[in-house]
């Protein structure tokens, strides 16, 4: 394996982001703090999408291989007060000026199932919107709080630079709370990435001993690399 590095110097703002509220089915609530809470029959779930840059846009070697991806959220609460985040891979996308509880382009139709359980919407029993589970982040008070999609899931999903990211937060237990959405003027959602530079593989080298006994030839066999 390579050497590692990161991008947190230079992090990237999210700029789809919104929520879906359980109690008000219909209502778009693009532009507003991403609430979070796992009240019964009033769940509120954020929602986030991005597409992951390029080397270039990154400012990265071009030979770099993607192997984590960060994703930055500001609580926006005033604490003490404890709220579990579990952030999740979603199952589908969204459109962030239209998405609601019922789903992703909004409407009064039942389309996906963004409860936690996957029981809100048991007479119609759509797929669910919560996918792979990335990790909980226990906030308490106004804080940046990192989730890391790590390698495995990385590669399970082939995520790499240029792929797009579709990820849900829920309260998996606690009082509810606020991030701060992309249209804060501070602390908007951010992303950054590790990723690894190839070790470069070692030329093979081969001594052919010549019938004289006293000399030989040696033969170095090396890929090389022509830079576009």
């Amino acid at each position: 394996m390579g050497q590692t590095a990161d991008t947190s110097g230079a992090k990237i703002n999210i700029s789809s982001t919104t929520w879906v509220d359980e109690t008000n089915p219909t209502t778009m609530n693009d532009g507003t703090d991403l609430n979070i809470s796992d009240t019964a029959d009033n769940e509120e779930v954020a929602l986030l999408s991005f597409q992951v840059a390029d080397v270039e846009t990154l400012g990265i070697p071009s030979n770099a291989i993607l192997r984590k991806i960060h994703v930055v959220l500001y609580r926006k609460t005033a604490g003490p007060s404890t709220s579990h985040a579990q952030m999740c891979l979603m199952n589908e996308g969204f459109t962030e000026n239209q998405a609601n509880w019922y789903g992703p382009e909004g409407g009064s139709v039942v389309v996906w199932e963004p409860a936690f359980d996957n029981n809100s919407e048991t007479t119609v029993n759509p797929g669910p919107l919560k996918g792979k589970p990335i990790g909980t982040e226990i906030t308490t008070a106004p804080a940046s709080h990192t989730w890391v999609i790590d390698s495995n899931i990385v590669a399970e999903e082939k995520f790499t630079f240029g792929s797009v990211v579709n990820v849900g937060v829920w309260e998996t237990t606690g009082n509810g709370c606020e991030f701060e959405d992309d249209s804060s003027g501070s602390n908007q959602p951010q992303y950054f990435v590790t990723y690894e530079i190839p070790t470069p593989s070692s030329p093979k080298i081969a001594i052919t001993a010549n019938p004289d006994g006293a000399t030989g030839k040696i033969t170095i066999n090396h890929t090389t690399f022509s830079k576009k």
